[in-house]
């Protein structure tokens, strides 16, 4: 599965957890919810979320009878966006180093070439 797809798998379970963070029986609510979707695919989805930590899935006769949201799970997209803004501060505070550079260098510029016309 790709990982649009995965995400919006993991936003659904969250949504579905109870105070403790579990969820019985979730590929039908998931395929209600996702109806485009196989089962299999969601049931493949989920062991990959299982794999990255993000749940804790529990097999019985198989099929997922439980799944638990990790507290990583539940925090992948704070940190996911925590990630972007990051990335997003280092392109502007590099842009603004170029264009301070820039302005230096006009300065020293137009410097010089006023120190040679006025000796």
């Amino acid at each position: 599965m790709d990982t649009k797809t995965n995400e919006q798998i993991l936003k659904i379970l969250i949504e579905l957890k109870d105070d403790i963070n579990y969820i019985d029986l979730p590929i039908p609510l998931v395929s209600e919810r996702l109806p485009k979707l196989s089962e299999d695919n969601i049931y493949e989805s989920m062991n990959y979320l299982e794999f990255k930590g993000l749940v804790s899935i529990t097999i019985a006769s198989g099929t997922i009878y439980r799944l638990k949201v990790t507290p990583k799970g539940i925090g992948y997209f704070f940190e996911k966006e925590e990630a972007r803004s990051k990335e997003r501060s280092k392109k502007w505070e590099s842009r603004i180093w170029d264009i301070f550079k820039i302005a230096i260098g006009f300065g020293l510029g137009y410097l010089t070439y006023w120190l040679k016309l006025n000796k």
